[in-house]
């Protein structure tokens, strides 16, 4: 991570009083995004050799809550090269890249809903309903391989409705799905490889190129888990506050051991939430290490979040109230728990239907929309993170594809 200045913030959390470095805005001579200059050796990252610089248009972000997690560096899309990346890429540090969607490249696009579901055309999606009583977020509550309750077929016009009917937000429902054969992801592609030509990152060469979308109604979070891969997620629509650990961190958050038929090895059993609740005194010495070097970002529109393999990371999607489009500070927001139906869901034949409920009203602006690819890594990167059972699942498949379908594989959480 850059070295930064520090400032200690007064807080009644029992993590005060612990340094808070700033947030940094990086910079580079390269103007280009996208183009692809020679890479240079190798140098410490160091925020005082990259002076500030106005190229990027500042836009209104909002604001972490008052936390103890670390920052994120930053740095605008046209500064961005494969010399400077690389050492963040390197070090497993993850880096905030702005103005993503501003390029010649990426054109000038309408992620709002309706214009998005339009994109998307009539292709088959998967819906993921997680119920809206925290369910996703509580690994002590599955019994089965995987976070969610149960999953339906459904359409980008369908699920759209459930968005805005509030049906989508009260059963916690998320959609996942490459959508780089659709008009949408032919319309997002150029944006993912200029960033991989800026970046230096290559085309992973099983899942080729990506357009992973994560979809849904805000309030809806990602569990902890880690990918295997370096990760890059662009913003579309809405916001997301993203929670990350360095990978040294991963064997310390309590990571599944490898099971064929249980939860991946890519998750953890940790409770994110309720391990920031709780006093640190309660918690494990390894555990505290790891919380005590968390980091946190809201990843805004048009920004791309560069994920390192094997950096933990839990994804949130933000609530917009009003007075946050004015730059209040906020936080994530979950639906209440539905009080019909079994398991905490109402009728799957409702997001199939997209049948208006009573469950409220939404509207255009809250929906929250990504996608991310997954870039060719050297597996030296990632071997060393990994616990020995894993290890060994890993040498006999990188890919991390055994026993489960490609759409499992491609649809590991990242968004």
């Amino acid at each position: 991570m850059a070295s930064t200045s520090t400032s200690t913030a007064r807080m009644t959390s029992s993590w005060a009083n612990r340094p808070r470095p700033r947030q940094q805005r990086l910079t580079a001579p390269e103007p280009a995004f996208g183009a692809a200059p020679a890479a240079k050796g190798l140098q410490p990252i160091s925020p005082s050799r990259l002076p500030s610089t106005s190229s990027c248009v500042e836009q209104p972000r909002l604001k972490l809550p008052h936390s103890s997690a670390a920052s994120i560096d930053r740095i605008c899309a046209a500064k961005l090269t494969p010399a400077l990346f690389k050492r963040y890429q390197l070090s497993g540090t993850p880096l905030l890249i702005e103005g993503c969607l501003r390029s010649p490249s990426s054109g000038q696009h309408d992620w709002s809903l309706g214009s998005f579901v339009a994109a998307v055309g009539p292709e088959q999606l998967t819906c993921r309903i997680h119920g809206g009583d925290g369910f996703a977020t509580s690994p002590d509550r599955w019994h089965s391989r995987s976070h969610m309750r149960s999953s339906v077929v459904t359409s980008a016009s369908v699920f759209s409705e459930s968005i805005a009917s509030g049906l989508a937000a009260a059963n916690d429902c998320y959609v996942q799905h490459d959508i780089s054969g659709t008009l949408a992801g032919k319309r997002l592609a150029p944006t993912f490889d200029s960033i991989g030509r800026a970046s230096g990152l290559r085309i992973h060469p099983l899942y080729g190129p990506l357009v992973n979308m994560w979809w849904g109604p805000p309030g809806h979070t990602e569990p902890l888990h880690m990918d295997v891969t370096d990760g890059t997620l662009l913003q579309l629509h809405g916001q997301k506050r993203v929670v990350l650990f360095p990978p040294s961190c991963w064997r310390l958050l309590r990571p599944y051991p490898l099971d064929p038929a249980g939860v991946s090895w890519a998750f953890s059993r940790l409770s994110l939430q309720a391990a920031l609740a709780a006093e640190p005194a309660t918690l494990e010495p390894p555990l505290r290490e790891a919380l005590a070097r968390r980091m946190e970002v809201i990843v805004h529109e048009g920004d791309t979040l560069f994920i390192p393999a094997c950096a933990a990371h839990e994804i949130s999607g933000l609530e917009l109230p009003t007075c946050a489009r004015q730059g209040d500070v906020i936080g994530g927001s979950r639906a209440p728990a539905p009080t019909t139906g079994s398991g905490g869901c109402r009728s799957n034949s409702r997001l199939r239907t997209g049948a208006p409920t009573q469950a409220g009203a939404s509207n255009d602006q809250h929906h929250v929309l990504s996608v991310n690819r997954f870039w060719e890594t050297d597996p030296s990167r990632v071997m060393p993170h990994l616990p020995e059972d894993a290890q060994r699942a890993f040498r006999a498949d990188p890919s991390g594809m055994r026993g489960r379908s490609t759409r499992e594989a491609n649809g590991r959480p990242s968004g």
